[in-house]
């Protein structure tokens, strides 16, 4: 009797959307291992398009849209030297909740011939 009740709560409407993700998340992330160390969390607004300085090498979702790989390279600023250099992510993202999106990525950073890779958890919250 309590399934079937529960069957009835509505809570299971939750639908997958990676690709077609909007408004402002909140990313947050956890170094697992590497050189590059701690990264502040940070909000992201997706309803913006990406960067045009960033180039996007591939991007691809799940027909379930439960799943995106993605890689990509953006410019980046040493806030310490002023130097220029890039930043090039790979990251692999699962839609968990609907206001939810956990995965992993690879970070390398290159700034004035120096640099560190990480990989890390990561974590979206939509705002």
């Amino acid at each position: 009797m309590i399934a079937v009740l529960c069957s009835a709560c509505g809570g299971d409407d939750f639908k997958c959307g990676l690709g077609e993700i909007t408004g402002t998340w909140r990313t947050s992330v956890h170094e697992i291992n590497g050189t590059c160390g701690a990264i502040a969390d940070d909000t992201t607004n997706f309803s913006a398009p990406m960067d045009d300085n960033c180039q996007t090498h591939s991007s691809a979702v799940s027909p379930d849209l439960c799943r995106m790989d993605i890689d990509y390279t953006c410019p980046v600023t040493d806030a310490r030297t002023g130097d220029m250099g890039t930043v090039h992510w790979t990251q692999v993202r699962h839609h968990v909740e609907e206001r939810r999106i956990e995965g992993t990525g690879t970070v390398r950073v290159v700034v004035a011939g120096r640099s560190c890779q990480s990989t890390y958890d990561i974590t979206l919250t939509k705002l």
